[in-house]
């Protein structure tokens, strides 16, 4: 591996269930890129043997460990129908853990997977920009817009995937606005952490390319330029505005970071989503193997003719072919 000369910081916010997850995206991240980051974790009570399991698979690469364990849970919203926990908040005190000699950090949610390079990610000129970020699927819903009260030209991103300004978060106390806004309108951050962070950095967020950040529901872009091809079912999730079909296209072809959005999570043995071969190659150079009694197999083999056949109701045969060519780009490097 080189080191630049300068250092790329790379940030997760987990608990002890996404162990698994993170040491998976660690794996793909050292595949596709021979470089030495620094991992920061932050987390809450994690163990040292956690920690030095997230360790070996980051080889080389120092991690280290943020304690949130005093954080208190009233000033953040939970509620019981949701898919999330306290964990998603924690992105908020990135700029409080990192040294004030680091300026800029990538953050990553952990149902992400790299398939590819991304050097020049950090060669983004943030400036002015509180952070960098792609467009969120539903960028184009004017609902979310009234609901946060704010223009619709500002843009609303996905928090995913975060190159963050931590010079310009400490310089304007992004971090305690964050966290005001959680706590005095519970009633505008139906997704969480995002909904907070793009209302309070609105009109400084510097748009990324999409294959930094390709949300699973993209790969449905080549249903939507081709409506002739495809069900109606598969036209109906046809939300996001025409001008950006091209980029989104161009995203899905050359994906950097694939994003699994939603409750279908490539960790779930009965998904076949896009990509979902790919997160389990990785998975399979862990020792998180999935194990699978000869009658469990006999039905997800069942249930995948039949799932495949669903999926590509709503994923396109191209997402796939896409997914194909990668994986196969991927074991031979």
């Amino acid at each position: 591996m080189k080191v630049n000369n300068y250092d790329k910081h790379i940030v997760f916010s987990i608990s002890s269930s996404w162990i698994m997850q993170v040491c998976v995206l660690i794996t793909s991240i050292l595949h596709c890129n021979r470089e030495v980051f620094t991992f920061h974790i932050i987390g809450k009570e994690l163990s040292e043997a956690e920690i030095s399991k997230i360790q070996k698979y980051a080889k080389s690469c120092p991690v280290i460990y943020h304690n949130l364990e005093l954080i208190d849970k009233d000033k953040f919203i939970i509620r019981e129908e949701d898919h999330v926990s306290i964990e998603t908040y924690f992105r908020f005190f990135i700029p409080d853990f990192l040294e004030k000699n680091i300026h800029k950090c990538l953050y990553l949610d952990s149902d992400i997977i790299c398939v590819n390079n991304f050097e020049k990610l950090f060669e983004e000129k943030l400036e002015d920009y509180a952070a960098g970020m792609v467009y969120d699927a539903f960028y184009s819903d004017i609902r979310y817009y009234n609901r946060l009260q704010y223009n619709v030209c500002d843009g609303y991103f996905n928090a995913g995937v975060l190159l963050i300004n931590l010079d310009y978060w400490r310089k304007n106390n992004i971090s305690k606005r964050l966290i005001t806004f959680v706590n005095e309108y519970p009633e505008k951050c139906w997704f969480h952490d995002q909904d907070a962070i793009n209302y309070i950095c609105r009109g400084k967020i510097l748009p990324l390319k999409v294959s930094y950040n390709v949300q699973n529901v993209f790969f449905r872009v080549f249903a939507w330029k081709n409506p002739k091809g495809y069900p109606v079912r598969v036209l109906k999730s046809d939300w996001i505005a025409r001008d950006k079909w091209n980029e989104i296209e161009e995203g899905c072809n050359n994906p950097v970071f694939v994003h699994f959005l939603g409750p279908k999570k490539p960790w779930k043995k009965d998904s076949f989503i896009p990509f979902v071969k790919i997160w389990r190659f990785f998975l399979l150079q862990t020792e998180f193997r999935m194990s699978f009694q000869m009658k469990t197999r006999l039905k997800l083999f069942l249930k995948k003719l039949i799932k495949k056949e669903v999926d590509n109701y709503k994923y396109p045969p191209e997402s796939y072919e896409i997914e194909n060519k990668v994986l196969l780009k991927l074991k031979t490097e």
